[in-house]
């Protein structure tokens, strides 16, 4: 059985963004002992304690008086690090308009819950690691387990990645754990912040030259050779017609199971009418 181990983390929810990004981290589970050991060299060659894509975007707090050039060399050694000590890296795209208009506020949700765009991205995000994963290791003899930021927005994946536990079975069982963590006290959820913000700079700058939109016919090989990298880092952009096809979905799943509520009533009132007597 192959462990591995998916740290990951957004842009986009702090301001005033026309998208959110979430950036991950794939690895084997043991390969975070190399990650954190360079990572916390990185941090502390730099004077810093810990790396927040935000605070450097605006030159807060630690970052306060970087130029852009230190800001560039920076990312590029925390992207070496991840290029040495990681399986491959993702970035996840929403766009906020597609989502209001292709998604927002399906008709009809009463019992499932209605995934907000962070819930999107990570119900995306999971489904692509778990795709790259299977034509990665071909025998799909493999656990993946997700770390995201202890935050208000966690209850959201969690929730979805329990709601994919139990009704996607093809899917299930090759999921382990969904757990939080604290981005300060934990490298590779702030090096899936470093991932998560260089995807947001390329977009804001519109220069996709780094980034590699996932082709679903490759594997962890064919991704390397193409974007000729270790560790590649690829774009999954969730268009408008995969936002209908998740509302569809949730529609068509709330009516199965008002169905299957109405039969279950009328079961139990037929059971009930024939205990009466005569």
């Amino acid at each position: 059985m192959i462990l591995c181990d998916v740290y990951i983390d957004e842009s986009g929810t702090h301001d005033d963004s026309p998208y959110m990004i979430m950036g991950g981290l794939v690895a084997r589970a043991g390969a975070w002992e190399e990650h954190d050991k360079r990572f916390g060299r990185l941090l502390h060659k730099n004077s810093l304690t810990y790396f927040h894509g935000v605070e450097l975007r605006h030159n807060h707090n630690e970052f306060s008086g970087w130029s852009q050039h230190s800001k560039s060399v920076l990312l590029t050694n925390i992207d070496k690090i991840q290029n040495r000590t990681t399986l491959f890296r993702f970035v996840t795209l929403l766009r906020k308009a597609e989502y209001e208009e292709c998604y927002k506020d399906p008709p009809g949700l009463t019992r499932i819950q209605h995934d907000t765009q962070y819930g999107i991205c990570f119900r995306c995000s999971l489904s692509f690691a778990v795709e790259m994963a299977e034509r990665t290791f071909k025998e799909g003899d493999f656990i993946l387990n997700f770390i995201l930021e202890e935050n208000q927005r966690f209850a959201d994946a969690h929730r979805i990645f329990q709601q994919i536990k139990k009704y996607v079975p093809e899917i299930a069982k090759n999921l382990g754990n969904c757990s939080p963590g604290k981005k300060k006290e934990h490298y590779p959820l702030q090096s899936a912040d470093a991932v998560s913000y260089a995807g947001y700079q390329h977009e804001a700058r519109g220069d996709e030259s780094d980034l590699i939109d996932y082709d679903p016919k490759w594997n962890l090989t064919d991704a390397r050779r193409v974007v000729q990298s270790g560790s590649p880092v690829m774009r999954s952009y969730i268009r408008p017609d995969i936002l209908r096809e998740i509302k569809e979905n949730k529609i068509t799943l709330q009516n199965r199971w008002k169905e299957e509520g109405d039969r279950a009533r009328m079961l139990a009132h037929s059971a009930s009418r024939a205990t009466d007597g005569p």
